[in-house]
């Protein structure tokens, strides 16, 4: 460890600016170059908002050809770094030139796929045997929960591979003396011992076979990546790569360093060894990501250090603190003062303090900064006596109600709040939905806030998950089953849910509205032949017209979101498939779907914010409202939950200078049964009491109320201009029990509880979170009545084609289709003059066909994801050059991936940024006798109901020949295929703003008008 220096970053300081400007200051005194540097990141998100801002420094300076050389600078995921130089040291580390890439989702679904193979009919047995011995249910399910020992493997294999653990022997054994401790005195005592026995040898099992596959496959994982990585920087026979790294690398800045888990920090530690200097920026009170291998603990040892050997006068050792809050208001920032410095006693105080910056302003009609909103408590039952009693507290769901009223009257501009300002001017504005954010600690409560929210007509942008049984999910999967093979049962089913008939009413009879349905899907089943899954599933949604089909039946939004997800889910099952070696089939997606959840992001461009506390982190709102603050986190049922079921990490030893990275093991014991509403068993609760050294239960709860302090400052500081927090009971608990275990020991006074209600002393300022803390404008919300929703309508379907009397149409391709009186009347025009063309043309000399290179531009247009960094981009279009053979002819991936840049920056300027884009779109009608199968390369939608029909030519020698109609070259030639498509677009009630061609080798867009 040498030449380093920490700076604490708080929140809204500012660090990303830190960052860029720094490395622009570097490169403008010629310290470096940007090839020069490596930047990691905690996302890939993260990698792209601080490359284009260090763009915009290096612009600011006046620095246009180094900001063209960004794209050399190593900036990215530490996974990203480290696979550049997996790929360049291949051969040293004994894998393939070539190695796929193995994601998380990726080995999740290997893992479900193949951990049969590593257990025996006796190990299934004795789990089943387990589960209804203690009556194990699955998770807000009356099943028994028969699959609890995959998902212990499977977390026991993905904890033990972040922590660095290659052998699970001393695990096994130190999770086998846990429940000999806690459980002994249990009546199921030698069936847990024995599930957890057989668990341990499953997941060593696996973890082998898994080697040895990922061998023979050439796959390589994100946890390969930090082992080779960390492997070359320490290791003597990698000596080659340290020297390479010496010599072309100066600089290295590590963003989130607080989130780092421990191989990452010591891959940290050995870099700066190798570079001229090192800044790690962080903060330790936003740690909040224990769950994923963070260990706070070794952290805060790493940065001690560093300050150690700074105030020893050790050379090349510095720290600073970024203290200057660029985010919220005055009077926000005065209150986390107040609060956090007692919260954090552990931590410096100048690394807590912020300083306000210019933000004093004040918002209108003296709005409060900081409040408290209460639902009234309820009137009391009339006693015997006739006079009322104590008065009822509201449930969490009466407070959720009365939340969604209140926004609902913001958005409506009937509260008392109505502006906000703007973040990038500074101007007072008038609030909208997307303005809002509410916080919550459990995903249960971000489902009831939203399904509230929908109630009330305020939109919601959310990150949910969706399964089998939503309708718009179960109606593409029975189209798909019915493709499959049409049943009168499967008919019976989408009568039922299309047209809203009984099973009874539909079995034996026949319905025109069904008809039309069931003889699309019978057309659509020839489709299968030639698509791929994704393809299908995609042309399902879109000619069937489901997205704003299903939005009738209700939650329009949420089922949009929900089929658009299932597009992408296809796209992912294809993806897993090909990386996994094995078939993707209609049948199995099916079965995928069906047996899991779907990530659902949320696709709406404005609407009240719905995320976790872990959610929020590193985003930031005028408006956030604190919620679940009744949820408890030192209850017994979480305590038995986290300590003795989930699969934790245990330091061995505490970190010292001598020894930072000390290592680690796992300790797993089965769930004993389904809940503890009260306290645990007596002989639990002496067994977790006993344990001694590190891991032991003192140490664990300590580690849990400073996991929450942080996850509460977290929350506090994603506000701009005002936050709430909302208090509710859930008829157990009085009071904020989360603030009151959170807050514990920072104030004064024995027994403490944040109490909210009427019995409050009378005015409008309350000290909510405890004696002497800073006080909150106290307010009680009134529920409104939700407005009426409109009746779900039934479904409707494609008009009916008319009857073809051909019985076997020929298949023909759209680019073959003809009209000359069309051609004659279509005009061509360039629309733009700035296109990129290719560094290099496609001769005739070179062997490969130009159908070949424009399959391979085809696909690499086909794949390309513009929120996907563009270093990767440029890797999965310089991978399916190479799957097509045409290295030698399309010799710069880097170019490929600028003329499909070249087209969105143009669609996006000229018609506006998309809010889907669809590639490949599947294209089958019946046009003159003959059946038209292919597929419209992109369909860029800037509505729900309008969109922009491009269709991609790679035409090497394209000159203005194109557009002379005398020319062979003449591209109105392609009228009659453009046509084709937008009469197909159009019957599904789109409009077509444009139909446009465009030459991929020249970044040329060229309009067709008839």
């Amino acid at each position: 460890m040498k030449n380093i220096k920490y700076l604490n970053a708080g929140a809204g300081s500012g660090k990303t600016y830190f960052l860029t400007n720094t490395f622009a200051e570097h490169v403008e005194k010629h310290e470096c170059t940007p090839s020069e540097v490596i930047m990691t990141t905690f996302s890939e998100k993260a990698a792209a908002d601080i490359k284009r801002n260090a763009r915009i420094r290096f612009l600011e300076k006046g620095m246009y050809s180094e900001a063209t050389e960004l794209d050399a600078a190593s900036i990215g995921t530490v996974h990203a770094i480290a696979y550049k130089y997996i790929q360049k040291y291949w051969y040293l580390l004994g894998i393939s030139a070539i190695c796929e890439v193995m994601n998380d989702d990726n080995k999740e679904a290997y893992i479900n796929l193949t951990l049969g193979e590593s257990t025996t009919a006796e190990d299934i047995a004795k789990f089943r045997s387990y589960a209804e011995t203690v009556d194990l249910k699955e998770m807000m399910s009356s099943r028994l929960d028969y699959g609890f020992w995959k998902r212990a493997v499977a977390g026991i294999i993905s904890k033990a591979d972040s922590m660095g653990i290659s052998d699970l022997s001393e695990s096994h054994r130190k999770s086998l003396e846990l429940i000999d401790m806690t459980c002994r005195g249990n009546a199921d005592y030698v069936i847990i011992r024995d599930c957890a026995d057989r668990i341990f040898t499953i997941a060593q099992k696996w973890r082998k076979r898994f080697e040895q596959y990922k061998k023979d496959n050439s796959i390589i994982e994100y946890n390969d990546m930090e082992n080779y990585f960390l492997a070359m920087l320490k290791e003597e026979k990698y000596k080659v790569v340290r020297d390479e790294i010496r010599e072309s690398i100066k600089y290295v800045f590590v963003d989130e360093f607080q989130d780092s888990n421990p191989k990452q920090l010591e891959i940290f530690d050995r870099l700066s060894d190798l570079v001229t200097k090192s800044y790690w920026v962080g903060d330790p009170k936003q740690a909040i990501y224990g769950f994923r291998a963070c260990d706070t603990s070794l952290v805060q040892a790493l940065t001690d250090n560093i300050r150690g050997k700074e105030k020893a006068g050790q050379k090349g050792f510095e720290t600073g603190t970024l203290d200057v809050s660029r985010r919220s208001l005055k009077p926000l920032v005065d209150f986390t003062n107040d609060i956090f410095v007692k919260v954090f006693p552990e931590i410096d105080k100048k690394d807590v303090v912020l300083k306000p910056t210019h933000r004093t302003e004040s918002l209108p009609g003296g709005i409060p900064n900081l409040q408290h909103w209460n639902c009234p408590l309820k009137p009391g039952k009339i006693l015997k006596s006739g006079k009322p009693g104590a008065p009822g507290v509201p449930n969490k769901e009466e407070t959720i109600t009365a939340l969604a009223s209140e926004i609902r009257r913001i958005l409506d501009g009937r509260a008392d709040i109505k502006q906000v300002f703007d973040k990038d001017t500074r101007i007072l504005r008038n609030i909208k939905s997307s303005d809002i954010a509410v916080l919550c600690r459990s995903n249960s409560d971000i489902e009831k806030i939203a399904a509230e929210f929908t109630k009330y007509r305020i939109p919601v942008v959310v990150k949910s998950t969706a399964d089998a049984s939503k309708l718009e999910i179960r109606l593409v999967l029975l189209m798909l089953n019915y493709i499959l093979g049409d049943s009168k049962l499967l008919t019976a089913e989408l009568s039922k849910l299309c047209c809203g008939l009984s099973l009874g009413d539909i079995l034996g009879k026949d319905y025109e509205e069904l008809q039309k349905l069931t003889e699309f899907l019978q057309e659509y089943r020839d489709t299968l032949s030639d698509k791929g899954i994704s393809s299908v599933v995609r042309g399902l949604v879109i000619r069937m017209n489901l997205l704003d089909t299903c939005a009738k039946w209700g939650e329009a939004q949420k089922r949009k979101d929900n089929l658009m997800a299932l597009i992408q889910n296809a796209r992912d099952y294809e993806a897993n498939c090909l990386t996994l070696g094995v078939s993707a089939t209609v049948e199995g997606f099916i079965s995928q779907i069906e047996a899991g959840e779907i990530k659902v992001e949320g696709y709406a461009s404005e609407g009240v914010n719905i995320v976790t506390y872990h959610g929020s982190k590193g985003l930031q709102w005028p408006l956030v409202i604190l919620f679940s603050l009744s949820n408890d986190l030192l209850s017994d049922k979480h305590i038995s939950k986290s300590f003795l079921w989930d699969v934790r990490a245990v330091r061995k030893t505490v970190p010292t200078a001598f020894n930072f990275y000390p290592g680690y093991y796992i300790t797993y014991s089965p769930r004993l049964t389904n809940d503890y509403v009260g306290k645990l068993p007596d002989e639990m609760r002496n067994g977790i009491n006993q344990i001694a050294g590190t891991g032991n239960y003192s140490e664990y709860m300590d580690a849990q109320i400073k996991e929450g302090r942080r996850l509460l400052y977290v929350g506090t500081t994603r506000a701009r201009d005002i936050l709430v927090e909302v208090g509710q009971f859930d008829g157990r608990v009085k009071g904020c029990k989360f603030i009151t275990d959170v807050l514990c020991g920072a104030y004064p006074g024995i027994g403490w509880e944040a109490s909210i209600g009427k019995n409050w002393a009378d005015g409008t300022l309350q000290e909510i979170w405890g004696p002497g803390s800073p006080k909150f404008f106290y307010r009680e919300i009134e529920t409104e009545d939700a407005p009426s929703e409109p009746l779900a309508q039934t479904y409707d379907c494609l008009e009916k084609l008319e009857p073809c009397s051909i019985k076997e149409a020929k298949r023909v391709s759209p680019s073959s289709l003809g009209d000359e009186d069309l051609v004659k009347a279509t005009t061509t025009s360039c629309l733009n003059d700035d296109g990129h063309p290719f560094p290099q043309l496609i001769s005739k000399a070179i062997k490969a066909k130009d159908d070949e290179v424009g399959t391979c531009i085809h696909n690499i247009f086909a794949s390309y994801d513009s929120t996907v960094s563009r270093t990767d981009s440029v890797q999965i279009a310089a991978k399916t050059i190479e799957r097509h053979d045409l290295k030698e002819v399309l010799t710069s991936p880097d170019a490929v991936i600028s003329s499909i840049e070249t087209l969105y920056e143009f669609l996006s300027k000229t018609y506006g940024k998309a809010i889907r884009i669809e590639h490949e779109l599947p294209f089958r009608e019946l046009l003159g006798g003959k059946m038209t199968i292919g597929s419209i390369d992109l369909v860029w939608f800037i509505s729900e109901k309008e969109c922009i029909l491009v269709d991609f030519k790679n035409l090497p020698h394209a000159d203005r020949d194109v557009l002379n109609p005398e020319s062979k070259r003449f591209l109105g030639h392609y009228a009659p295929q453009q046509r084709a498509y937008r009469d197909a677009l159009t019957r599904g009630g789109l409009t077509v703003r444009a139909s446009l061609i465009y030459l991929s080798m020249q970044g040329k867009v060229i309009a067709l008008k008839a």
